[in-house]
């Protein structure tokens, strides 16, 4: 995922490689910019081709794009609220062959029309994070957005939304950082079972930064607790395991 040499004329924007530069994506240079959780969401999403998937929050379209390019013949939506970021991601989409892609600009709390819900087989997200009242805002203001959130309302909100545009037992699959288990865990317990949590570990015997969750709709299964994965390993480079997510486009098994 390094930044090259933008086949654009905007000077904001960069060109960047994902999945061993079999997907080229343009974001701007500066304001949120897609890395690992991206991907490796993207790898833990159980789509099939056919299936309907929504991306809410979408950004460039680096997770859902990734996805289709893992998994051919999917039905891709995303939801995104900054139009310049709408742009980009379906920019991103025809620049790389991906045609099955339909991106609305739009706000989760208040979903277009046209998002049917219980119309989607999977849902993915990666919502904001960090309470405004809680933490400092970075000064980019696109950042701001994708990191961002008005209090814990928001964050059930932003849930039950995602739930609601699910088919009876479609996946709802998010990551987010590890400190806020417990909160996301009480939100999505019940109205989703089956629940998975799959740390993502920054090296050998380091805290979880980062976790991704899933969880089936209508079910009742119990929570369980994966491994998860390490993504580093001396000297300063990814771990083999996570090499084959980043670079070969192999899946993360949940199951």
């Amino acid at each position: 995922m390094s930044d090259q040499m933008p086949d654009v004329t905007d000077p904001d924007v960069t060109d960047n490689a994902f999945l061993d530069s079999t997907l080229r994506i343009f974001q701007p240079r500066e304001g949120y910019r897609a890395a690992i959780d991206a991907v490796c969401l993207a790898a833990a999403v159980p789509a099939r081709p056919g299936d309907r998937v929504l991306d809410i929050g979408m950004g460039v379209g680096v997770t859902g794009l990734c996805l289709a390019k893992r998994v051919g013949g999917i039905k891709l939506h995303g939801l995104e609220i900054q139009a310049d970021l709408v742009d980009l991601a379906n920019r991103n989409a025809k620049r790389n062959a991906i045609d099955d892609v339909r991106v609305t600009c739009g706000d989760i709390m208040v979903p277009p029309e046209e998002l049917e819900v219980e119309s989607f087989d999977h849902v993915l997200t990666n919502p904001p994070f960090y309470d405004f009242h809680k933490a400092i805002s970075p000064p980019n203001e696109s950042k701001s957005r994708a990191h961002m959130h008005d209090g814990a309302d928001f964050i059930k909100s932003w849930l039950s939304q995602s739930i609601n545009f699910l088919k009876p037992q479609g996946t709802l699959t998010l990551v987010h950082p590890a400190e806020f288990l417990d909160e996301l865990l009480g939100h999505l317990s019940g109205p989703l079972g089956d629940l998975v949590v799959f740390p993502l570990w920054p090296g050998n015997g380091k805290a979880a930064k980062r976790i991704i969750i899933s969880g089936q709709k209508g079910t009742s299964g119990a929570l369980r607790l994966l491994p998860g994965l390490r993504l580093h390993a001396p000297p300063r480079r990814y771990a083999p395991e996570t090499e084959a997510i980043l670079r070969g486009g192999e899946g993360i098994d949940l199951s």
